[in-house]
């Protein structure tokens, strides 16, 4: 449009259409109606102090003129100047909406705030989430108390984005500006639309925004108008954004929404397949959607033929598509703009089994500084393709994958995977030798060399691994731990796999779960005996022997101790053989095999003692000494105990005194000496639980809890069989071994 309008005829309209998207303008026309001397002077004003682009493109920038035109084209005027627009762009919700009426009302309550306060708020979540439809859900329900309009666009932030100068003059049309008012310069359109808005209320829904700088200048400005948001990434710099995250649909909102697409009778005929299909579909709203839709087009198919084509976690992305719905799709929007080191940072995560992994770790596995791969991390976060984890007992943080983004990972990830698995384990084997030679040095784990060639990690990886001590990062990368083991397991990883099984015995001795210390020790004896490393194979018989004498499974534990025997005994490892010559003596500690106990204890104490090895010394005469209690010779075998307990204190071996002090509490108690018995049970649980052995605390717990009901303390006794429960319920107890 020129800079100059000479002719009248020109001017008017351009200046009319000015002053009726505009309060204080629709009230200068209407004086001009009403008289147009006195409206001309309002006119004037008006034009001073608001109009300036009104003067600078029509009629060559002169205001008297264009008073003077006004006044004239003003008596033509005999109806009431039109009202403002009022847009109503909101899409309309669909019919398949489950769920979300905490979160839809929480929305509504910030939307709806006060009117002093600034009203923007941002809906976040990964792909898939429902983002959009929870937005359109709670736009439509407030509309009615934004009376000005409703306005709302796709900014495609997943795609190809808009740029805010576009949607500048789209939200200005909408609010009946004039194009030929609209300002080319991106911030005099800016402050055009916080003019517009000043005195409105209107609901601005911004949907799939890119980042906080295409959304900054479509916000208006201060008054009775509220912005929502929705982006995969949080606008954490955007000022004064609340920002709520859009969790995943629970179980019975999922079978809602499937059942409403397939229909409530098919749905209702086949439920457990219904609820696996949401498993599967991880609670996504749109992979969900994606699945039962599918379906919906096969009505003569049983759910459960998609079942099981969704269970191939190989192909679930290729099966979760239909139409130009794609899930696959759909996260490579999120992934394709990261940086190298984040799209790097994602397939090594997805690459794992693990639950979750703190920074460190993948410190470790990538190679590079801590506060750089946390970085990393916490970009992907903000980008909703990771999700936070909360923090472990060392105070890290830590993170995870939904499943489907795992998939996506994986497929992204396929050249790597092997490589990074086989590092994974390295990595973990690495400090689990070195947590292992801190707690129990000489202990039952096999003490491994570094492998030839082993990476170098990172020294702040390391340093950050044992910040709260060895035993704490056990708890903390326990289930991590196995997980990498039991993926490398099924990957056919040998060497990592036994490197990994031997250097956690101890570690799971004093966890307590022995389901899985048995499993991680038959993968170990697997793995040795497949990569034809005998030294291995009878470090992991013998862990698998343990793990089954504590089960109270004595005839195999013996069958497995006899063949780690032979295979030390091979070897020509002496100090091993003693271990497990006293190992065997315990499976064998029942009243008809006491002598035979006795003899192993007899043989493992001689080697010791040659060796000059003092923990192993008093291990073995608390061995013999519970061999005394099981035999019914109670006085020996306190006589023992005391020994050996003096042993441990000479050594300031914590879990030593510990199990010593509480095996005389059990022969105290069945003795009925009850007063004895709680003091040594009082004195050993602090020292249990400094630890961390579990089963140890647990079991003091228990005969606690006896004792108390024995002495009619019925609140004591059930307080402390709860603390005790937990633990014994996931292992077979025994109160006798180490």
């Amino acid at each position: 449009m020129g800079p100059h309008r000479d002719s009248g005829e020109q001017a008017w309209p351009v200046l009319q259409a000015a002053l009726v998207t505009d309060d204080d303008g629709r009230r200068v026309l209407a004086a001009l109606v009403r008289d147009p001397d006195r409206g001309a002077d309002e006119l004037r004003s008006w034009l001073v102090s608001r109009g300036d682009r009104i003067i600078t493109n029509v009629h060559g920038g002169h205001v008297e003129q264009l008073v003077n035109i006004a006044k004239v084209e003003a008596l033509t005027i005999t109806a009431p100047p039109p009202a403002p627009v009022v847009p109503r762009q909101l899409p309309a919700g669909i019919d398949d909406f489950v769920g979300r009426e905490t979160i839809a009302a929480e929305l509504e309550r910030m939307l709806l705030g006060p009117a002093d306060a600034r009203r923007l708020v941002q809906i976040s979540g990964p792909a898939g989430i429902g983002k959009t439809t929870l937005a359109v859900r709670v736009a439509n329900r407030v509309a009615d108390r934004f009376p000005d309009g409703q306005l709302y666009v796709d900014l495609r932030g997943g795609g190809l984005p808009r740029t805010a100068a576009v949607v500048l003059g789209e939200f200005l049309r909408a609010l009946g500006v004039d194009d030929r008012l609209i300002p080319a310069e991106i911030g005099e359109r800016e402050a055009l639309l916080r003019t517009r808005t000043r005195e409105r209320a209107l609901l601005f829904v911004l949907d799939n925004a890119l980042d906080e700088g295409q959304v900054r200048p479509l916000l208006p400005g201060s008054g009775a108008s509220a912005v929502l948001i929705t982006a995969r990434r949080r606008l954490v710099s955007l000022e004064g954004v609340r920002i709520v995250a859009v969790p995943l649909l629970s179980p019975a909102e999922s079978y809602r929404l499937a059942a409403y697409i397939v229909g409530d009778a098919r749905a209702d005929g086949e439920r457990a397949s219904i609820e696996e299909l949401a498993r599967l579909s991880g609670y996504l709203p749109l992979a969900l959607r994606i699945a039962a839709t599918r379906l919906a087009a096969r009505p003569g198919r049983p759910i459960a033929w998609l079942v099981r084509r969704l269970g191939d976690k190989h192909r679930i992305l290729e099966e979760l598509h239909v139409g130009d719905r794609d899930i696959r799709a759909s996260f490579a929007l999120s992934y394709v703009d990261r940086s190298e080191s984040q799209k790097r940072a994602f397939r090594v995560l997805s690459a794992l089994d693990a639950p979750d992994l703190a920074a460190w770790t993948m410190a470790g596995l990538l190679g590079i500084a801590v506060p750089e791969a946390e970085s990393d991390l916490e970009a992907l976060v903000d980008n909703e393709l990771v999700e936070d984890a909360g923090t472990d007992a060392a105070g890290h943080a830590r993170y995870r994958l939904h499943d489907l983004l795992r998939a996506f990972g994986r497929e992204a990830a396929a050249d790597e995977l092997p490589s990074v698995l086989d590092d994974a384990c390295a990595w973990y084997a690495e400090l689990c030798q070195r947590a292992t030679e801190e707690v129990s040095p000489g202990g039952y784990h096999q003490a491994i060399p570094r492998a030839a060639g082993a990476v170098d990690r990172p020294a702040d990886a390391i340093e950050a691994a044992f910040v709260g001590g060895p035993l704490t990062w056990f708890e903390a990368e326990r289930l991590a731990l196995l997980a990498t083991l039991y993926q490398a397991d099924i990957a056919g990883c040998r060497a990592v796999c036994w490197r990994l099984a031997n250097s956690l015995p101890d570690f799971m001795e004093l966890h307590g779960d022995m389901v899985q210390w048995q499993r991680v020790a038959r993968i170990g004896v697997a793995a040795a005996t497949a990569d034809g490393q005998p030294e291995a194979e009878a470090y992991a018989r013998r862990s698998l022997g343990i793990a089954l004498l504590y089960s109270q499974d004595l005839t195999h534990a013996a069958d497995a101790l006899h063949a780690a025997l032979n295979l030390f005994t091979a070897v020509g490892s002496g100090k091993q053989r003693a271990i497990t010559l006293r190992s065997l003596g315990e499976a064998l500690t029942v009243p008809d095999s006491v002598p035979a106990a006795t003899g192993y204890f007899a043989e493992a104490q001689s080697i010791f003692d040659a060796l000059d090895e003092p923990e192993w010394q008093a291990w073995t005469r608390w061995s013999a000494a519970i061999a005394q209690s099981v035999g019914d010779d109670d006085v020996a075998a306190i006589e023992h105990l005391r020994d050996c307990l003096a042993m441990f204190e000479r050594l300031d071996h914590v879990r030593g005194i510990a199990v010593a002090v509480r095996s005389l509490a059990e022969i105290h108690r069945r003795r009925g000496e009850t007063d004895l018995a709680l003091a040594e049970l009082e004195r050993c649980l602090p020292l249990f639980h400094a630890v961390h052995d579990r089963l140890g605390e647990a079991l003091a717990w228990r005969s606690l809890s006896d004792l108390y009901a024995a002495q009619g303390r019925p609140d004591d006794s059930e307080r402390a069989q709860a603390l005790a429960e937990p633990v014994l319920s996931e292992i077979v107890d025994t109160a006798v071994f180490r």
